[in-house]
């Protein structure tokens, strides 16, 4: 490698420096003679004094280096390796330019106004480089240092203006109209007509928050669920569900837009009848050879149908600029009827980098099913609750969530029988379609399995504790797994907790919080209160996330986010 390379010329280098140190020349400089040494030392005396050099000057001075030094001088750039040894000498001109491309006319329009014609920026750039280049050569001609020096500066300004337009002074280093200023930043041609490509299968809208959606779903809109379609092969497992698909068409949901057979791809028509009559004859079809020895054309026919996305597909959710590997993540499909504009979770705020203030995102639609479990198993939401640059929780609850995380587990929060089942219910079993089970809903528990409840902390009259609750919901959501012990102390100060006094000698108080720090014993919320160190580092979702997996710590911050916006709605 380079490296290698590098080491290996330093030490032939050393050695044969070694050699030349007793030559009989006695000059002890590798490869000078005696000639040499007096031009190199007359020459340094003649640039002894404290004027600045010239570029020219400067120029011979690094060539003369290249010349007698060039394999310590190609050690500068490891591009120098591989050229030959003729063009390893010149490796100094790397350092001048004596030549500038300019973009065609073209591209340097001039514009007209009501003040007359106005000339391109870069127009005037390029003039001020040839004024300064013509007043160079007239001055060259006069032995004045100085004033060729002045002429060097202002040559150097330039062409500095020219490529980048803030390395100039006073109010030119502000109007943007280098070569660097057109291509960097927001506004150059790199964001605006590079990256921003057209494709296929997306959609781009408005987002809003949804605190009822899970953490690592996406609500889309009617408007963008009747144009993104899904290319689904027909099978005896499907067949009916693509046949109500094809009877709805392409202006309702859940349909279909296209169906193809054979490769030929047709566009399903208006009228409802004849589309019956095409999702009749859909179930006909066979997915595979049936007697063996035939023809596979007689005997093989495929059909695929170009359905709605629907609740449980997977998309690709990105916002730009997608500065790290979180900023594009895979999100579960739930169409929202009624909604305009694509519906986020607040846990996926600080990996997108997002707010909804206005905030675009781009939703893309992969089209086979390879793709799709690439994009679940690699990029799933869940999955990016550790952030890759430091490892530590880049997702979490806030504000309100905290809030009400703190008042549901005070001390003195007591629930009645009807509040502590809605609660336990409502943030365990969303209101809405699971991905997989068509019509039922989604749970942390399963379908043959029930929500136990505890006993309550009073028995007259019936009250549950808000730690209660919490421990219910870990008691489900680590079922048939060993419980989970975690001790940290909270964000909350000292004042703002209740505090018992006791007498320790007379005269003397002792203030001991009793909520200071969060205790949990075998899934048992014993005290303390869930603030904001719970969803960092180190906090409940995070040893939930290394104990029981990323998909049981995304199932964990859904709940809690339902839990505590109906907390606070009751």
């Amino acid at each position: 490698d380079g490296s290698a390379v590098r080491r290996k010329a330093i030490t032939d280098y050393n050695l044969e420096g070694d050699r030349h140190i007793s030559n009989p020349n006695g000059t002890g400089v590798s490869g000078l003679t005696d000639d040499r040494v007096k031009a190199s030392s007359n020459q340094t005396k003649d640039l002894s004094d404290d004027r600045p050099l010239l570029t020219t000057e400067v120029e011979s001075i690094l060539k003369d280096l290249w010349e007698k030094e060039a394999r310590f001088c190609m050690l500068l750039c490891d591009f120098q390796q591989n050229l030959c040894v003729s063009e390893k000498r010149r490796g100094y001109e790397m350092f001048f330019l004596k030549s500038m491309l300019v973009p065609p006319n073209r591209f340097r329009p001039s514009t007209s106004s009501s003040l007359g014609i106005m000339e391109h920026p870069q127009n005037v750039m390029l003039s001020k480089v040839q004024e300064a280049n013509l007043a160079l050569q007239h001055d060259s001609a006069h032995p004045n240092h100085m004033d060729v020096l002045t002429r060097w500066r202002d040559l150097q300004t330039s062409v500095n203006l020219f490529y980048d337009s803030s390395k100039g002074l006073g109010k030119s280093g502000k109007d943007g109209h280098g070569v660097r200023q057109l291509v960097d930043k927001k506004t150059g041609i790199v964001r605006q007509k590079i990256m921003g490509k057209r494709v296929n299968h997306s959609c781009r809208t408005v987002i809003s928050p949804d605190p009822f959606l899970a953490v690592n779903e996406i609500g889309i809109p009617p408007a963008a669920a009747l144009k993104l379609t899904y290319p689904e092969k027909v099978t005896p497992w499907n067949a009916k569900k693509l046949q109500g698909a094809i009877s709805n068409g392409s202006e309702i949901h859940p349909g279909a837009t296209h169906l193809k057979v054979n490769n030929q791809k047709y566009k399903l028509q208006d009228e409802r009848t004849k589309r019956r009559g095409i999702a009749k004859m859909l179930a006909a079809s066979r997915g595979s050879i049936s007697q063996p020895g035939k023809d596979p054309k007689c005997e093989f026919e495929s059909k695929v149908v170009y359905r709605h996305i629907q609740d449980g597909d997977i998309v690709l959710v990105n916002r730009q600029p997608t500065l790290h590997k979180p900023s594009m993540m895979a999100h579960v499909v739930r169409v929202l009827p009624g909604e305009k504009t694509i519906r986020m979770h607040y846990a996926n705020c600080s990996t997108y980098n997002a707010d909804f203030d206005g905030d675009e995102m781009n939703v893309h639609f992969p089209q086979d099913e390879i793709s799709r479990a690439e994009a679940i198993n690699i990029v799933d939401a869940n999955k990016q609750y550790i952030g890759p640059r430091s490892g530590e929780a880049v997702r979490g609850l806030i504000q309100d969530h905290i809030v009400g995380a703190v008042l549901l587990t005070k001390v003195d929060t007591f629930l009645s029988r009807e509040e502590y089942s809605q609660l336990v219910y409502g943030s365990c079993v969303s209101s809405s379609r699971g991905p997989c089970q068509s019509g039922k809903r989604v749970s942390i528990v399963k379908d043959d399995d029930t929500l136990e409840l505890l006993p309550p902390a009073f028995v007259k009259p019936e009250r549950w504790t808000g730690k209660q609750v919490i421990t219910t919901i870990l008691n489900h959501l680590t079922k048939g797994h060993p419980p989970f012990t975690v001790e940290m102390k909270g964000k909350i100060s000292v004042q703002y907790l209740t505090a018992k006094v006791r007498h320790v000698a007379e005269g003397e108080k002792l203030r001991d919080p009793e909520e200071l720090v969060l205790y949990i014993r075998h899934n048992e919320l014993l005290k303390g209160m869930i603030d904001k160190n719970q969803f960092g580092n180190h906090g409940i979702v995070h040893t939930v996330h290394e104990l029981y997996g990323a998909d049981t710590a995304g199932r964990l911050l859904s709940i809690f986010s339902r839990l505590f916006t109906l907390f606070l709605q009751v």
